[in-house]
């Protein structure tokens, strides 16, 4: 297979033959990296990606199925549109502003997930691992699985979320701010903050967990009759 691609001087090609399934991100950069963004746009059979790889605002529409990013990608801005089954990145995973809609099964991020403002974006994948923090504000997320795992802070403030999993445990802090969502399930222990202002919430579970501060502000429709039941230091009303 060969591939042709212009390099700053629009009379210099680049041909690309016998195309590795191991490449290093870390050898693309500048304008070179574009290098790497047509290896994944032709569905190139790369398996491994050494090393940090920015295609933010690229013509990138989809990353293949069974990849090892051993280093960030990002992809904000670009026009991603799938994430293929069992990929893991070792760094952190950056597609805010895409047209992405779903984050696929068995998606593995060591670090943190940056998938905000992605309007269609509204199913989340089994086994997502995160290591790091997740961000989903301002998406069309309506539910999170059970089996998520997130190692840190999860952001769903102006998302369409209504429902998370029973028992879920948060690592840092969770932002519901600005969303639909009515109830919270038993057993939520989240040890930073959570956000519930501006938020749909009615009423608030008698077991609720918060290890620094519950904001309930701007929660029209909340019965407060069981806050002084709740074992939470600061309240912010």
């Amino acid at each position: 297979m060969n591939i042709y691609k212009f390099h700053s001087n629009p009379d210099e090609l680049i041909k690309l033959t016998n195309i590795p399934d191991e490449v290093d991100g870390s050898d693309w950069d500048g304008e070179d990296a574009g290098i790497v963004g047509v290896l994944l746009s032709i569905g190139a059979p790369l398996k491994v990606i050494n090393g940090n790889v920015d295609l933010s605002s690229e013509d990138n529409e989809h990353i293949p199925a069974n990849l090892l990013v051993k280093g960030d990608l990002s992809l904000s801005s670009s026009s991603l549109v799938s994430i293929g089954d069992n990929v893991t990145i070792e760094g952190n995973l950056r597609i805010a502003d895409t047209s992405i809609n779903e984050l696929p099964n068995n998606l593995t991020v060591h670090g943190s997930i940056v998938a905000s403002r992605n309007i269609g974006l509204e199913y989340i994948g089994h086994n997502l691992y995160v290591g790091g923090d997740l961000f989903l504000n301002d998406t069309s997320v309506s539910f999170l699985p059970s089996d998520i795992h997130v190692g840190k802070s999860i952001d769903l403030n102006h998302s369409t979320i209504t429902e998370l999993p029973q028992n879920f445990e948060v690592n840092g802090y969770l932002n519901l701010s600005a969303t639909p969502i009515t109830e919270l399930p038993k057993g939520l222990d989240v040890e930073g903050d959570l956000w519930l202002d501006g938020s749909a919430i009615e009423k608030l579970p008698d077991d609720l967990m918060v290890g620094l501060t519950l904001n309930i502000s701007s929660t029209d429709y909340l019965d407060k009759s069981n806050l002084d039941k709740l074992e939470i230091r600061n309240i912010q009303q």
